[in-house]
């Protein structure tokens, strides 16, 4: 189970770092809107766990959805799930900013 997961990271000293699942678009599947509630579901759960775990998270639907339709960016994306190298930039961002938070 996820929580097994985390114990065990913890255990073995490694920090874990909690990544939410990001929206697709119409471009990924027909069925996109219940999927991308599917992901709000699940996201919501996270971020519980985050908060009552006191866990580092990233989370990049905020950068990288289309506000007003809350789906991956056409630009973040070829196939409407994907990222490209534009968003595997700003994760990598997301990722050394937690990094530099424990000086690693």
């Amino acid at each position: 189970s996820f929580k097994s997961v985390v114990d065990f990271c913890k255990e073995e000293n490694v920090i874990p770092v909690i990544n939410f699942i990001v929206k697709v678009s119409s471009k990924a599947s027909p069925l996109y809107k219940e999927g991308n509630r599917k992901i709000d579901d699940i996201n919501k759960k996270l971020a519980a766990y985050v908060k009552a775990n006191n866990l580092d998270y990233i989370d990049l639907n905020p950068q990288l959805t289309v506000n007003y339709e809350k789906v991956l960016d056409a630009k973040f994306t070829s196939d409407g799930s994907h990222f490209n190298n534009k968003a595997n930039e700003i994760w990598a961002l997301q990722i050394l900013n937690i990094l530099a938070k424990y000086n690693l």
